[in-house]
């Protein structure tokens, strides 16, 4: 592939591969506290590693042919460890149909990444502490009705690509490096459910919300609309590796906070005897957050912006299924939905999309 870099010809093969493995173990001790419920304290742990290259040969114009070592400017082979222990007590009940459980844990990761090629250079060792927790409860009212609602908090951490400090020349138009500063995100999850199922009269019944929010979310920050911005070596800072034509941007991943998500559901099936088939209907709704952040470049610094681009959206649907025959059967289904997508400081990439769905089906099975 040809690219252009300030009037110059560059034409690079370029190769990635991944690798990592991971370990997992615990131990947890359970103590009975009458028939139907315990108490626990478990230890686990967690050791992953992850290894990326990205290797990059230059062409030889004058000799026309690729040269035989890699390019350090463009090539990246870099190593992350994480050792996560997790330790905490816990408690179980259940009795009747009825379930709940839950955990309580201090998590400890410790963080080890170095860049190998094309110069070592180690990151210090980085720790991150949280109080991590999971609930879940399956509550059985009666036959008939039942109620679910599980909450729980997790950390997510960056993968190795992401953390690569290597520039990616592969589209000019698209330059991109990872950050070898991003840290875990953590976020908090809660999700509640009824359902009612009727036994004599074949209704069902089902509402549910949900919700998550999450700090240091890792997302994008971007260079744009900065024709000249010089993007410079990650191991020299004086050596210009790309600069931004009108049309190009440099972007990396970055912790942002800001990041969430509401929603709900509900829907009914009920039996249609007269014509011997079921017809159900259902609707659903939510809105979301996600942070980013825009930089464009004055000619003497950038100038950052946390975009926040919300999505709202609603959807439902109905459908007909069939159940009078054991050699003949359909469906009928109609499914819209909208959503609508605002962004506050790119009002350019705002959206509206509107979209139907129908499909059905027949079954015919021929007995002799």
């Amino acid at each position: 592939k040809m690219l252009m870099l300030q009037k110059d010809s560059l034409m690079q093969r370029s190769g990635s591969d991944n690798y990592g493995y991971s370990l997992n173990g615990g131990v947890t001790y359970a103590e009975p506290i009458g028939q139907h419920a315990q108490v626990t304290v478990g230890y686990n742990v967690n050791y992953n590693e992850s290894d990326a290259d990205r290797l990059t040969r230059l062409y030889d114009f004058e000799n026309e042919v690729y040269l035989p070592d890699f390019d350090p400017e463009y090539s990246n082979s870099h190593n992350t460890t994480y050792l996560t222990q997790r330790v905490g007590p816990g408690f179980r009940y259940g009795n009747e149909g009825t379930s709940v459980s839950g955990r309580l844990n201090y998590q400890h990761v410790t963080m080890n990444s170095e860049r190998i090629y094309p110069a070592l250079f180690t990151l210090p060792e980085t720790t991150f502490e949280n109080f991590t927790y999971s609930l879940m409860a399956r509550i059985k009212l009666n036959m008939e009705n039942r109620l679910m609602v599980r909450v729980n908090s997790r950390t997510s951490n960056p993968s190795v690509g992401q953390l690569q400090d290597v520039v990616d020349i592969s589209n000019i138009n698209h330059i991109s490096a990872g950050n070898p500063n991003l840290q875990p995100s953590y976020s908090h999850n809660a999700n509640l459910n009824y359902n009612y199922s009727g036994i004599e009269n074949g209704i069902t019944f089902s509402v549910g919300v949900n919700g998550a929010i999450t700090q240091r979310s890792i997302e994008t920050s971007v260079i744009r609309n900065s024709p000249g911005y010089q993007i410079m070596s990650p191991d020299n800072a004086d050596e210009v590796l790309a600069t931004l034509s009108s049309t190009g941007q440099f972007s990396k991943p970055v912790n942002v906070d800001g990041k969430w998500n509401y929603g709900g559901h509900i829907g009914m099936g009920f039996p249609i005897t007269w014509i011997g088939c079921n017809f159900n209907i259902d609707a659903n709704g939510g809105v979301s957050q996600s942070p980013s952040l825009i930089g464009r470049w004055d000619g003497t610094e950038v100038d950052w912006m946390t975009n926040y681009s919300k999505r709202y959206n609603v959807g439902g649907g109905m459908s007909i299924n069939s159940n009078f025959s054991d050699y003949v059967d359909f469906n009928v289904s109609y499914h819209p939905s909208y959503s609508n997508v605002t962004n506050t400081t790119s009002p350019e990439s705002n959206r509206q999309e509107l979209h139907h769905r129908i499909g059905g089906n027949v079954r015919v099975v021929f007995g002799f």
